[in-house]
């Protein structure tokens, strides 16, 4: 097996333009409380108390052990790589009479977070603007609409909502003009800046 200093590591990372900047500082931070050598031949590994915290492997892929639900990742100033699992908090803004939130997901790479998952909309009228807010698993400070944007589609009935950033509460803003007036169940996907 091959070893590899913390100065050779950065050399290598170095070379590679693509993971430059992120691995740089992810090496910095870890480096002094590293257990054993590196392996380079295949991947280079940093340890922690004896634990394989991540990698990367010779090609530049990297990956973590410990990425997803992993405590707090919130903030702008950690550039995180991080995943997990939420039920949001549903706000009804506008013709809603209930939505039922189900399990979502959602992924956070530097300060971008994309987010997926689906619901139960029940509107209190059709042909008419509904919308309804939906917490973030990552707090941001929205300060335009177009810090974030997706949509959401209902199953079977061809239904479609826009999802943009609501600045004044930090939620994703959910809209329609026309959307069902039974429990329909929509999935939705939309990506947002942390600021």
């Amino acid at each position: 097996m091959a070893t590899a200093s913390k100065t050779d590591i950065k050399d290598r990372i170095a070379n590679n333009k693509l993971l430059q900047q992120i691995l740089i500082d992810i090496v910095d931070s870890y480096i002094d409380n590293i257990d054993g050598p590196l392996d380079f031949e295949n991947e280079a590994i940093v340890q922690i108390d004896g634990t394989t915290e991540f990698g990367i492997k010779n090609d530049g892929r990297v990956y973590g052990k410990s990425l997803h639900n992993q405590g707090d990742v919130a903030g702008t100033t950690d550039q995180y790589i991080a995943s997990g699992t939420y039920t949001p908090s549903i706000v009804a803004v506008s013709n809603i009479d209930s939505v039922t939130p189900l399990q979502g997901q959602w992924i956070r790479v530097g300060n971008v977070v994309n987010v997926s998952g689906s619901l139960n909309v029940d509107a209190t009228a059709g042909s008419t603007s509904t919308q309804f807010r939906v917490s973030l698993p990552i707090g941001s400070n929205f300060s335009s609409i177009v810090n974030c944007g997706g949509n959401g589609t209902s199953y079977n009935s061809l239904h479609y909502m826009s999802i943009v950033a609501d600045s004044s509460n930090n939620d994703a803003l959910f809209q329609s003009a026309n959307m069902n007036t039974s429990d329909t169940s929509y999935s939705f996907n939309f990506t947002y800046l942390i600021l």
